[in-house]
């Protein structure tokens, strides 16, 4: 059950509308939080994949619990919002549909991807994650113009980076502090943001715009154990490590493949997945375990 505020109020709403843990926020005119929940609590699918934050039934129960007199929408993405990208992302939709293959070989040519099923995934990513980031938000301005009778607002989108940035500073006692974020990606391909944060006020001084990521790594190091980071199994992969050992092949691959270069991420290879599982296809690694890859 919801808990009911008598009070007429302006409630912002925050969207998560990232492809997995999407979820819903609501802030009273106060700045108080009244309501927050994962998506996955009303659904019971874990992490939510691919999941719109505000479908029709669980936005209905929470209009109806709230006293709504205006309201303001947020969601944590902007990229893709642009009409290039939707443009892009409509493309790339066409093309998963009708099957054609020649985006595929663009795709291939361009990224080093020479798998099909990994061009099957960057198109299944990317087709998702536009749906999401320009879904997300719809069903509200629609149910609060039929149950409220209030006119549609525009949906604000913010930089993903520059929400972990604001949350980072304002979950902390710091009134001044240099703030980074290290993330499978950003907005617009970014890896590493650097903030300086300053009586509540966030500018950003640095950021790398890279396919260097250490959570693309990681993602990838929790297939080779087996696992699946579409089910949030990086977990396990961290779990496991103080139970397996040094492996000093692995370890020179894994530093032939990603290197820090001041304050940038930076790669040798063009395709990590093709190298990694190329050695391991050829058993450059005898009698690993999983637990090794992860304490390596």
């Amino acid at each position: 059950m919801l808990a009911k505020e008598q009070n007429d109020s302006v409630y912002y709403i925050g969207l998560n509308t990232s492809y997995h843990d999407s979820s819903i926020a609501l802030v009273n005119e106060k700045g108080e939080i009244v309501f927050a929940q994962a998506t996955e609590r009303h659904t019971q699918n874990k992490r939510s994949l691919f999941s719109v934050a505000d479908n029709y039934s669980f936005v209905e129960s929470i209009i109806t619990s709230f006293s709504f007199k205006d309201y303001e929408i947020a969601t944590n993405w902007n990229s893709g919002n642009s009409l290039p990208g939707k443009m892009f992302s409509t493309v790339i939709s066409y093309d998963s549909s009708r099957k054609h293959i020649l985006l595929n070989k663009l795709i291939a040519l361009f990224s080093g991807i020479k798998k099909k099923p990994l061009i099957h995934l960057f198109n299944f990513n990317y087709v998702a994650n536009f749906s999401l980031r320009n879904l997300s938000g719809h069903t509200f301005r629609l149910l609060l113009s039929f149950n409220k009778n209030l006119a549609p607002k525009k949906i604000q989108s913010f930089n993903h980076h520059l929400c972990h940035a604001y949350h980072a500073y304002y979950t902390s006692n710091c009134k001044s502090s240099i703030i980074l974020i290290i993330d499978g990606s950003g907005d617009y391909n970014t890896t590493i943001s650097l903030y300086k944060a300053d009586n509540h006020h966030i500018r950003k001084v640095h950021s790398n715009a890279s396919d260097a990521s250490l959570g693309t790594f990681y993602w990838i190091l929790t297939h080779l154990c087996q696992l699946s980071s579409f089910k949030g199994e990086e977990w396990k992969v961290m779990g496991m490590a103080p139970y397996g050992k040094f492996n000093k092949k692995l370890y020179n691959d894994f530093q032939e493949i990603l290197f820090v270069d001041d304050i940038e991420l930076k790669k040798n290879k063009k395709n990590w997945n093709n190298f990694l599982n190329y050695k391991f296809n050829e058993t450059t690694y005898i009698n690993i375990e999983a637990a090794d890859i992860a304490y390596t």
